[in-house]
């Protein structure tokens, strides 16, 4: 929003803390961490069905509000579809070294959407063991350990996958939607059988059954900014700009 004075953020307040400090006080059971996780999981396919993926998925930018539930923040390094590059894959290098993707290191391309789900699967053991999967104080040892696979679950990790549930989102139309379930991501990572071609048509039948985001991010809106005539915004009363953080 916009008056003549100020140019006004307005953003959801968040009562509780970052998930990270639940963490650093030692592991969490398993229900807990669960029901973390699956949140997180109808967060991130929330996001990538309308063609956006945040890169940057860490307990850090995971708050919580006063009812405990899970709200993902910081969209600094989210992209949307229409920035894929030609040959179908992304190539920036970003993430939080300790979260980051094997494929984002290989500097050869790699599907974002792929990458937000394994940054999930390392917040995931970090809250059942409360220590990283890949960790070394050299960063290039720590970058080693994760192109090539090099972890060790704690004998206390359950195989099981228990209670999950589909969540359903608010819609500016004033309706509401279910989200991919928990089988569908993870059957994005771990079903590597599925072919290419594949993974796209679905990809693109989830998008086109819902609304796309505008494609700007936080850093496309300061890039602007030199040329970005405000002026027009500037009337009495406040309006709305239009765009969306992220």
């Amino acid at each position: 929003m916009a008056t003549k004075a100020k140019i006004l953020f307005v953003m959801q307040f968040v009562r509780d803390d970052e998930l990270f400090n639940k963490v650093a006080k030692g592991r969490l059971k398993e229900e807990v961490a669960r029901k973390y996780c699956q949140q997180l999981i109808n967060v991130v396919g929330f996001c990538h069905a309308r063609g956006m993926y945040h890169r940057d998925l860490k307990p850090e930018n995971l708050l919580l509000d006063e009812n405990g539930n899970l709200k993902v923040s910081d969209f600094g390094l989210s992209v949307v579809s229409d920035q894929i590059r030609q040959d179908g894959f992304f190539h920036t290098f970003c993430e939080t070294p300790a979260y980051v993707a094997p494929e984002v290191l290989a500097r050869k391309g790699y599907d974002a959407a792929k990458v937000d789900i394994c940054s999930c699967g390392v917040i995931l053991f970090v809250l059942m063991a409360s220590y990283m999967p890949f960790h070394d104080q050299n960063v290039m040892a720590m970058y080693k350990k994760i192109y090539k696979g090099e972890f060790r679950c704690p004998r206390w990790f359950s195989p099981y996958l228990k209670g999950f549930k589909h969540v359903k989102f608010y819609i500016e139309d004033d309706k509401f939607c279910n989200v991919m379930d928990f089988e569908d991501d993870v059957g994005s990572v771990s079903h590597q059988s599925m072919s290419k071609s594949e993974s796209e048509i679905e990809t693109r039948r989830r998008a086109a059954t819902l609304p796309r985001l505008i494609s700007l991010n936080t850093f496309d809106i300061i890039s602007f900014s030199s040329r970005f005539d405000l002026s027009g915004f500037f009337e009495e009363g406040i309006y709305g700009l239009g765009f969306f953080n992220g």
